[in-house]
């Protein structure tokens, strides 16, 4: 067998079955199937997905790899989750990794095959069998060697001659691919797939009529190695409609931002106002429902900017940014507001680059509380030089001679962006593991040890809980958290504090 790593493998899979279709090349495996485990419900499970795949072709000789996803039963946030892990662990090998839609691959194999005769400007409709009565016509405009996306039509068979009216008025038809299963295809026959090959063939007569008879499984084998090769090598080819987008995604309140049919790679923004308190703006999807919460209670202004990117792969993202001159609340107000103590106390902790500070608000009045030296700055430094680890100054102390043992840059550490930020001269070590969670490697007074970040902010927070109880004698569960002097958002931190907080059942609210 070679080890040429010139392969381009592509797998076809269902969310609600236990196998999925396997083409190397343009053409079928021999095994023709791969083992799926649920990887939608338990992405853990990808790792055994991915020696599956393996123990059909070794991973030298792959050069690209295409997964197709039917996802009707999941949700498009555990899709995401899936393709981000195949994706890292398949470019990591220096593996080419696609995602194209199971519309765009049918569409792509349609043009393939039949290979229409356009002029510039001039449509093809590519119409399939109908499904439980309901026709789906697809609409595409020739431009140089693509045929981009421009309408769609979904209607009874009873509605073909209003429709076509409709098609002539708003396109320049010259060309229909009809797509109709293989007459032995009585599986589909059984579940609702109609031959109307002919009646559709009457409606448009006066338009250039051609047929694919193909299955789906054989037409993908054909359109699937020259999408990869036109993404790694930019040439352009003759047959290829550009990357759509299937589906809609809304923000609330109701506004749709990018719709069945845009083109992609998408990129769209939008100016709100923030009217109210407790604000927050929700992403959503048409069939999965919210995928994104955002609290705008974070952005101090009247107006916000709202960008939505949506990529080739549906890899999405949303970032929202302040717009005009920032509407500061006190924080001693929004303690009040936010933190429900019985007492009549609130606690803040407020954490700069190498200290944090401790105030207690009493009566809308803020009061400093001070360390064993006197001091309002405690140092955030932790030290696994002895059995039993010691935090702040006596840490920092240690520093200079066992520079291993000693953690520090403790509120970097437990940014998302950790691995951009990192200092080059950090005595102890950043790694991932294989669901890129990452860990920190320093040494202990037992030996080396490695723990994630989220452990060290939950020591830290445990011993202010400590400072705070002895000074006030009283027990807290809840306090605010604030962030001076790091230069970006505070969005950056928050996931690992709450998960640091959830260690000693602690509640946090971020100002």
């Amino acid at each position: 067998m070679s080890l040429k790593k010139d392969r381009i493998v592509t797998l076809l899979i269902m969310d609600f079955a236990e196998i999925g279709q396997i083409f190397v090349d343009d053409n079928r495996f021999k095994d023709q199937v791969v083992k799926f485990p649920n990887c939608f419900k338990n992405p853990q499970l990808c790792s055994e997905f991915i020696k599956n795949i393996l123990a059909l072709i070794p991973l030298e000789e792959i050069k690209a790899i295409a997964f197709i996803f039917q996802r009707d039963k999941e949700p498009i946030t555990a899709e995401l989750i899936l393709k981000r892990k195949l994706r890292d662990f398949f470019q990591e090998h220096e593996i080419f990794c696609h995602f194209p839609q199971l519309e765009t691959a049918s569409m792509n194999a349609a043009l393939l095959n039949i290979k229409p005769k356009v002029k510039e400007g001039e449509c093809i409709a590519v119409i399939d069998d109908p499904w439980l009565d309901m026709v789906r016509c697809r609409i595409f405009r020739k431009k140089r060697n693509f045929y981009p996306f421009c309408d769609s039509y979904e209607f009874s068979f009873d509605q073909l001659p209003d429709v076509r009216r409709i098609i002539l008025l708003r396109h320049k038809l010259k060309h229909i691919i009809y797509h109709t299963c293989p007459n032995n295809s009585s599986f589909f026959i059984k579940f609702g797939i109609s031959d109307t090959l002919k009646d559709v063939q009457n409606v448009f007569s006066d338009i250039r009529f051609s047929i694919l008879q193909k299955s789906i499984n054989d037409a993908f084998s054909d359109a699937i190695p020259g999408i990869i090769k036109h993404l790694m090598d930019g040439n352009e080819p003759k047959y290829m409609i550009n990357h759509f987008c299937n589906t809609e995604f809304t923000i609330s309140p109701s506004s749709v931002i990018c719709t069945n049919g845009d083109h992609l790679p998408f990129q769209k923004s939008v100016i709100r106002n923030i009217k109210t308190a407790n604000q927050f703006l929700t992403l959503s999807e048409k069939e999965s429902g919210e995928i994104k919460r955002i609290n705008l209670n974070q952005y101090f202004s009247q107006k916000i900017k709202i960008t939505f990117t949506l990529d080739i792969d549906m890899f999405y993202d949303i970032k929202v940014e302040s717009l005009g001159p920032l509407v500061l609340p006190s924080v001693e107000h929004v303690l009040e507001k936010s933190l429900k103590v019985s007492n009549g106390e609130k606690i803040k902790i407020v954490f700069t680059q190498n200290h944090f500070l401790i105030f207690v608000l009493t009566n809308g009045k803020k009061k400093a509380i001070k360390n064993s030296d006197g001091l309002t700055e405690f140092p955030l430094y932790i030290s696994f030089a002895e059995e039993k680890p010691i935090t702040g100054k006596a840490a920092f102390e240690v520093l200079e001679e066992k520079p291993t043992f000693v953690i520090y840059d403790l509120v970097k550490l437990s940014s998302k962006n950790v691995h951009e930020i990192k200092a080059s001269n950090w005595p102890f070590k950043l790694t991932k593991d294989s669901d890129n969670e990452t860990f920190v490697e320093f040494d202990t007074f037992r030996g080396r040890r490695k723990t994630s970040p989220d452990f060290f902010i939950g020591m830290i927070l445990k011993f202010a809980l400590g400072v705070i109880e002895k000074k006030t004698e009283k027990k807290f569960e809840e306090i605010g958290i604030e962030f001076q002097g790091f230069g970006i958002s505070k969005e950056n931190f928050v996931e690992c504090f709450e998960k640091a907080a959830k260690r000693i059942n602690l509640k946090l609210t971020f100002l």
